[in-house]
């Protein structure tokens, strides 16, 4: 996603010892940021010469109180971040997302498709509870991403920009497979085709975000 290299070159070393999209927009002198919800915050090395922020550390906040924090924790963060940009800025915000157990990354309230899967065993759970659980971790996300067009649409002070996209695709059973991750060459379908949305066009503060 951030290398010009593609997938039949990327290797790590030699991934890491390149320079990457954000190390071309610090170049370019634009701030740039990484804010993180995800523990695998800028896996690769595409961080490593840039601010990262781990914001699923901040247990005492109020989007955290299950452990792990929800993608509200970058809410209040958003306010403060437009309040003090003052020159150009690329922020890429990693949302956790949909990542298993999916039942934890949406509050109570937007488990609208019933019976979900509120186990992290998925052999305990029917096909449909799995689907139904996954369908109300999207929601939320939606519900997030809604939250932070409209932060940028009532803003006056900077020209904004919000790229989202995944970062990979999810298999919830479809011929026995499950979750991500699996090696490429037995990987199914769901797991390898990303859909990627490109939204509110507008360039002081880029937001990039992945899931």
């Amino acid at each position: 996603m951030f290398s010009k290299f593609g997938r039949d070159q990327m290797r790590y070393v030699k991934f890491a010892t390149h320079e990457n999209l954000l190390d071309i927009a610090a170049h370019a002198k634009i701030g740039v940021e990484w804010h993180d919800n995800d523990w695998t915050f800028a896996e690769g090395g595409v961080g490593d010469r840039i601010k990262v922020d781990r914001l699923y550390q901040r247990h005492d906040l109020a989007a955290c109180v299950s452990g792990e924090c929800d993608d509200a924790v970058f809410f209040d963060f958003m306010d403060q971040v437009i309040a003090q940009t003052a020159s150009d800025k690329l922020m890429v915000i990693h949302l956790v997302g949909r990542h298993f157990p999916y039942h934890h990354r949406y509050p109570s309230a937007f488990e609208a498709f019933k019976p979900a899967c509120n186990s992290p065993v998925l052999d305990t759970c029917m096909p449909q509870e799995i689907v139904n659980d996954y369908d109300n971790s999207i929601r939320y996300t939606d519900d997030v991403l809604a939250h932070f067009i409209e932060t940028l649409t009532q803003q006056t002070q900077i020209t904004s920009a919000l790229i989202y996209t995944s970062d990979h695709g999810e298999a919830l059973g479809e011929g026995g497979a499950y979750l991500h991750s699996t090696p490429l060459s037995m990987a199914p379908p769901e797991q390898t085709r990303c859909r990627f949305s490109c939204g509110f066009p507008n360039p002081a503060l880029r937001l990039l975000m992945s899931i």
